[in-house]
């Protein structure tokens, strides 16, 4: 399978823009940039092998997959034949 285009849904894109904010904030930039690394690799690994993340939920047409970025980071993401699109990105620790 040759690599999906990587679509980013708005919830998607906040939930990310809020946990950098937060670990600018109270981490460091160091933190941050390690944070979007692990993102975007997890997103690259998906666009290439969407199978590679574990079933969350099965709808009449979709299947919704994630895929941990981080230990307490998951994007979750359905995709065809053409796109992956994320979703989301779920935190298990909400620090704000």
């Amino acid at each position: 399978m040759e690599t999906l285009t990587v679509v980013w849904h708005k919830k998607a894109r906040a939930a990310l823009h809020k946990q950098a904010m937060w670990y600018l904030f109270n981490c460091s930039q160091s933190y941050v940039d390690t944070f979007i690394t692990n993102v975007e690799n997890a997103v690259s690994a998906a666009s290439r092998m969407p199978t590679i993340g574990r079933y969350k939920k099965i709808s009449s047409n979709k299947t919704y997959r994630e895929l941990l970025t981080h230990p307490k980071s998951k994007i979750v993401y359905w995709y065809d034949y053409k796109e992956i699109h994320i979703l989301n990105i779920v935190f298990s620790d909400t620090n704000y």
